[in-house]
Order: structure tokens, then sequence, then C-alpha cells
């Protein structure tokens, strides 16, 4: 790969990562995290003279704006065309999954190994550049020693819901339950035998309640990891200090007792599932769903309409802590570029 494209990789992705975080889009939170903020320059001496073919650079709405800019810079600098595509995730994904493989794209770092393996993803050389990222968020995209992503994020699901159907977050997820349990159908008239002669006057109140086909909790498929937070709070795990695979620890008595309890809400409905992230959300806005446990990514920078965000909820006396899901630009394998 020539260094022309590298470079183009480091200024367009760090741009993105001094846009705005995704953590605007959950209001009052603090569970989502930008990298730090740095200016590059795009060195031109000694680089081999671009390429004829144009370099397809995709991108998330939100980082448009931080994008356009440092590519703007790029092409004046050295030449080079690129064709800027901006589209959502779940678009990006589907192109990804049919082979059409940009040069430029963003991904979660839990589909960077599967991409690696299939051949899709370029390592990136990025040298000591690594420490101006969590070194945490770097190791998420780095897979048998090299590195093949550039973080713009760190996020923890939280818990979005339909302020139409729920007015305030619940407190814990017993409340969740409640929420979504059926109403209690109403009492039986007494039967008129005819011996009644008085009549009481009724007042109507009004409320809003929830459909009766609204799902009460969407957990995404892509998104179901999340659900590793709950047995976190009984003392359950998937592995062992630094992902000991020899330790694993969702087969001991503390994620015994917490999958015991989500099964019991399994078979009340309280969970079900969504294919993706983005229907989940969908189905916030259109009130077939009361709740979704999603990233903030999914939802954007702005809060659609009639939604609102909390953390999760309490489960078992404790609040889920969901494992991290790290965001960030990967580089595609392509020989032509």
């Amino acid at each position: 790969m020539h260094r022309p494209l590298s470079y183009l990789v480091i200024l367009a992705l760090v741009a993105a990562s001094c846009g705005r975080g995704l953590d605007e889009s959950a209001p009052g939170t603090t569970t989502s995290t930008t990298t730090p903020t740095t200016t590059t320059t795009v060195p031109v001496d000694d680089l081999p003279p671009p390429e004829a073919a144009i370099l397809q650079i995709w991108v998330l709405p939100e980082h448009a704006t931080a994008i356009e800019p440092a590519i703007a810079a790029f092409t004046t600098a050295l030449g080079a065309q690129v064709e800027l595509t901006i589209a959502g995730q779940d678009d990006i994904a589907a192109a990804v999954a049919a082979g059409e493989i940009p040069d430029v794209f963003p991904v979660p770092h839990l589909l960077a190994g599967d991409l690696v393996e299939r051949g899709v993803l370029a390592p990136l050389r990025i040298g000591s550049r690594a420490d101006e990222f969590d070194a945490g968020a770097i190791a998420a995209f780095t897979v048998g020693g090299d590195v093949y992503g550039i973080p713009h994020a760190v996020e923890v699901p939280l818990l979005y819901y339909a302020t139409d159907l729920v007015p305030e977050p619940p407190a814990g997820f017993s409340q969740v339950k409640e929420l979504c349990s059926p109403p209690p159908p109403p009492p039986e008239e007494p039967p008129d035998d005819g011996t009644t002669t008085s009549t009481t006057s009724t007042t109507t109140t009004t409320t809003t309640q929830p459909q009766p086909d609204a799902a009460c909790v969407l957990v995404p498929l892509d998104g179901a990891a999340a659900l590793l937070g709950f047995l976190a709070t009984t003392g359950g795990y998937l592995f062992g200090p630094g992902r000991d695979t020899s330790d694993v620890g969702i087969d001991g008595d503390g994620a015994a007792s917490a999958a015991a309890t989500m099964r019991e809400f399994v078979a009340v409905d309280v969970f079900s599932t969504a294919p993706t992230a983005a229907a989940a959300v969908q189905a916030l806005v259109a009130g077939t769903a009361r709740f979704a446990i999603v990233p903030p990514s999914a939802v954007g920078v702005n809060l659609p309409a009639g939604i609102a965000v909390a953390p999760l909820p309490f489960f078992a006396g404790e609040r889920p802590r969901p494992p991290s899901r790290v965001a960030g630009y990967v580089l595609g394998a392509n020989d032509a570029n």
C-alpha cells in the first residue's frame, strides 16, 4: 500500500476524532468518550505520485463535517482523487458484507478480527502515533500484533426509551417488568337483575398506555454482548483478568444466578431481540417498543423526538456493566490503491 493512502487515513481519521464526540448524543451521561484532540499535517516530501484510482472514503454522518476539510487539504497537497460517501452504519455494514470494500470505512472493533481473517482489512503503520490514543482502544483494533483501526470513540450501551410510553426512566429492571406487564382486566360489571334504580356518575381519566403489541426491552443481535454486563452484577464474567481464556466465568454460581433471573424476564417477554441497533431505535421512534439497549452511535448526536436516554437500570441490586464498544475507522485491503 502506498504511503499517501496511509497519510490520508491518519489525517482523516484523526480529524474525525476531533469532531463532536458520541457522548454528546447522550446528555447527562459520561459513558462515551472520544480520543484526544490532535492536529496533523500531511508530509509531502519523497512521496510517490498518486495512483489514478479514486480513493473511496465512507464516513458516518456525524463525522462528515470534521473529515471534509482534511480530505480537501490532502487532495490539494497530493492531487489525489477522493470520493466521499456519507452513510449510516447499517448501510456500510451491508455493503461490506456484500463485498463492496471502500478504502476507508468505520466499523466497531468486534468486527475487526473477522474482517482481518477474511483479508478485507490492511494494517496501519502508525508507530508512535498510537500513543495519542487510549491504549485500550488501540488494543481493541490490534490483531496479531498489527493495528487495523483508528479509534474515534469508546462507548457502552445505554437505555433509550420512548417518552410517550415511558414518562420517567425506571430505576431497576423489576420496575421495567412492572411497566411492561399487561394491565389487569377491568372489573366485571354486576349482573343487571332489574333492581338497581340509582346511577353514579364517573369521571374518566385518560392516561398514556403502551400499545398492546409494543415490545418491552429490545436488545439488537449485533449488540447482544451488552447482556454480559448483567452477569457481572452477581459476580459472573466471560474471561478472567487479561482476557485469560482458560478462566471462564459464565458457568459459575454468580453468572448462573443472573442468568436465571434473565430467563424469567425473557419468559414474560421483558427482553426481545431486534436484528440491528438501528432497527431497535426505529422501533422506539415508531412506538412499537418501550426500551432499547443500544450504544449512543446507533442513535446519533441528536436524539430523535420522543426518545430519551438513561443509564441501564439496576439488576440484582447492581448496575449492569456491559463491555465497552470501540468505534473506529479501518483501511480496506484494496490492491488497486
